[in-house]
């Protein structure tokens, strides 16, 4: 009788110590998967944010260039010469009197 309690008795642990060994196998299990969603969901949210940002930067308007201005093409300038100034002589009287005449002989 004794014997078979304890073989029972053996059994009993045996199976309890079992059981614990598969719990403690199946939470293991369970924090693994936990930490795999986890890091699935991290990235999903990445992704979320990174479509979020591509789908703001598309939807922005794009500014309208600005109209560049033309510069205008410097002439260069040239500067005008001096004109020298001729001295003028006063004619005198005999240089008169010579206009004169010849002027008087082409008309006759």
């Amino acid at each position: 009788m004794r014997a078979q309690q304890q073989q029972q008795q053996q059994q009993q642990q045996q199976q309890q110590q079992q059981q614990q060994r598969q719990r403690q196998r199946q939470r293991q299990q369970a924090e693994a998967l936990q930490k795999e969603v986890l890091a699935v969901l991290e990235l999903i949210a990445e992704l979320v944010v990174v479509q979020a940002a591509v789908a703001a930067r598309e939807t922005k308007p794009k500014p309208k260039p600005k109209p560049k201005r033309t510069k205008r093409k410097k002439t260069t300038r040239r500067k005008r010469k001096k004109r020298k100034k001729t001295k003028r002589t006063k004619t005198k009287t005999y240089e008169v009197v010579y206009i004169a005449q010849n002027s008087l002989q082409k008309a006759l």
